[in-house]
Formats: C-alpha cells, sequence, structure tokens
C-alpha cells in the first residue's frame, strides 16, 4: 500500500511540474523556453551538490559545474516542440571532453511528464548519426538522470512561480552565487 501512495505522489508531482511547463511554454518563445530549462538544470545541478561555475547563453558547454573537486560540463537541450533525433556536434564534444573532466549531454523532455535523460559524452563519441530518444535513454546514466528528474519535478513542485515569472538572466544569477530557487 506504501508503495502505491508512493508512485501516485510522484504521478501527481509529475503532472503539476508538466502543467507549470505548460504555462511556461505558453508565455515564451521555444528558444526562451529552452534557456529557462537550461538555467534550471543549474537548479538541479546546485540541489545535487555542485557549484555553478558557469551557464552559457552561446557556446559549449552549456553549463560547467564543480563537484567533490571534479569539473563536470553539459551540453543540455530541451525538447521544446516535437522530439527529433540529436547530435552533438564537433564543438560540442569539444567542449565536453577534456582529460579528469565529466561530461554529458542532457535532455530535458517536458510533455507528458518531465524527465531528463543524461549520457556520458563517451558513450556518444563514436556515433555518426543523429540519436532518437530511444537510442538516448539505451545510452544513459539511468541512475543519475532518474536523480536528475525527480529534482527537477520537485523543484518545480516547490518554486513554480519562479520558474513561470523569473527569467534566465535572473535564474543563472542565482544559480551562480549558490542561491536555489
Amino acid at each position: 500500500m506504501a508503495r502505491s501512495l508512493l508512485s501516485s505522489d510522484a504521478d501527481s508531482a509529475g503532472y503539476f511540474a508538466a502543467d507549470c511547463l505548460r504555462r511556461l511554454r505558453s508565455r515564451v518563445s521555444p528558444s526562451e523556453y529552452g534557456l529557462r530549462v537550461q538555467a534550471l538544470a543549474g537548479h538541479v545541478l546546485l540541489a545535487l551538490g555542485h557549484s555553478i561555475v558557469k551557464i552559457k547563453q552561446k557556446g559549449h558547454p552549456d553549463i560547467v559545474s564543480l563537484k567533490g573537486g571534479k569539473e563536470c560540463r553539459f551540453e543540455v537541450e530541451a525538447e521544446v516542440l516535437a522530439r527529433k533525433p540529436r547530435m552533438l556536434t564537433p564543438a560540442d564534444f569539444e567542449g565536453l571532453i577534456d582529460r579528469g573532466v565529466e561530461g554529458h549531454f542532457a535532455v530535458a523532455v517536458s510533455f507528458p511528464q518531465p524527465c531528463w535523460v543524461l549520457v556520458p559524452v563517451q558513450r556518444l563519441a563514436p556515433r555518426e548519426r543523429p540519436a532518437g530518444m530511444a537510442l538516448l535513454r539505451a545510452l544513459s546514466d539511468k541512475a543519475l538522470s532518474s536523480e536528475w528528474t525527480n529534482e527537477y519535478v520537485s523543484l518545480i513542485g516547490r518554486s513554480s512561480r519562479d520558474v513561470i515569472d523569473r527569467s534566465f538572466d535572473q535564474l543563472v544569477q542565482r544559480a551562480l552565487d549558490g542561491r536555489g530557487l
């Protein structure tokens, strides 16, 4: 019985988060929506014990963080209009791969329920063609993807007004200052 209640609570939180993201999407352009999701990824990292070094509006990688003395780099994409095959560019790889750095391709799926798919960049390096979501999920770090998803849904539940009302720049500045939502 407790298991079904926990599952029900998780489903409710996921539906609430999806509704919040739908409202955000209806108020901003597709590119602004993608930037806001990228900034929210910085807040997910904060909640998971990272300190945020950079969140870039343009350039590679999108996010640089530190955790336990290790540098982590993320190329972030948000599904905005439709699911499409995705592929990292040579510039993406260049920004993610370096000795002693942990690099990930992070894809935010917003609808029908929000989730993150995080793929270690080394698993994508040999690919020569775009990968659909099924392949990205198969290549993903399942535990890390789940951890990001749970924190993302929780973050939106705690801070839905901030998610909708704060600009990309405001969200980024809070993350860089170490102030979560």
